[in-house]
């Protein structure tokens, strides 16, 4: 239990490589070293891979995350030109084909083009037949509702479908995996690292020490995330109790 939730579901995620980093800060502003992360050879460049995260479960044991939406995280990581070059060979591009239809066959859908039909003819309406005295609601005000709801469900189905625009994760780039930010309340972000060879693995936590994350630094971490709950549980039965005592 020296592990918060997020931590380990973001671990049981991670390639199985047997050298492990938790790191503070952007995997952008981390210093990387100039070695190959899967032979250890000198790097000549670095890959830009990119990962979709999948938001943890509000519920402990269950798996399933319904139309909650993908966080995409990607970080620079050196490699020999060798094995680039077998990156590149072997990487699965997402086709325009597939990507078209993961965006239309999606259930939400259904409330986007919903939503956008009963909008068309709000609109025509208002314009061609307006309600002499429309109350409270303004005819105009249910135009911009419905369109409104067509444009959020769009900006839904886009990030719902995230990881099928990214390229697949291969041999190479898996032998630096990252999880996605595994921070607690008012910390900064914080990623754990999956390394494959150990001198690159030496390499990255002696560039970065003063940026690993220790188990002192986990211990107030999830004090401090205690401290948090119950102040947030005390201030909720407060307010509770003052809006009784207001007869609210």
């Amino acid at each position: 239990m020296d592990r918060t939730r997020l931590q380990r579901w973001a671990e049981d995620s991670l390639a199985p490589h047997p050298y492990k980093l938790e790191l503070r800060g952007a995997p952008g502003t981390l210093a990387w070293p100039r070695i190959c992360a899967h032979c250890g050879e000198l790097a000549s460049e670095q890959i830009v891979v990119k990962k979709a995260f999948r938001p943890l479960p509000r519920r402990v044991g269950t798996g399933g995350n319904g139309l909650r939406h993908y966080r995409i995280g990607s970080a620079p990581i050196p490699f020999c030109a060798r094995c680039s070059a077998t990156h590149r060979a072997t990487v699965r591009r997402p086709s325009i084909v597939s990507q078209v239809l993961r965006l239309v066959i999606n259930p939400l859908i259904i409330p986007v083009v919903g939503s956008a039909w009963l909008g068309l003819n709000a609109l025509d309406g208002w314009r061609h037949n307006p309600i002499a005295d429309p109350g409270r609601v303004p005819e105009w005000a249910v135009v911009l509702f419905l369109f409104g709801v067509t444009v959020w469900c769009l900006f839904l189905v886009w990030r719902t479908t995230a990881p099928s625009r990214l390229e697949s994760q291969t041999e190479i780039t898996q032998s630096c995996d990252f999880s996605q930010d595994v921070s607690g309340t008012l910390e900064r972000e914080r990623r754990i690292y999956s390394l494959r060879n150990k001198a690159f693995a030496e390499a990255m936590e002696a560039g970065n020490r003063a940026l690993v994350w220790t188990p002192e630094q986990q211990a107030r971490s999830m004090k401090l995330g205690f401290i948090l709950g119950v102040g947030i549980l005390a201030l909720l039965a407060g307010l509770v109790g003052l809006l009784k005592l207001l007869g609210v």
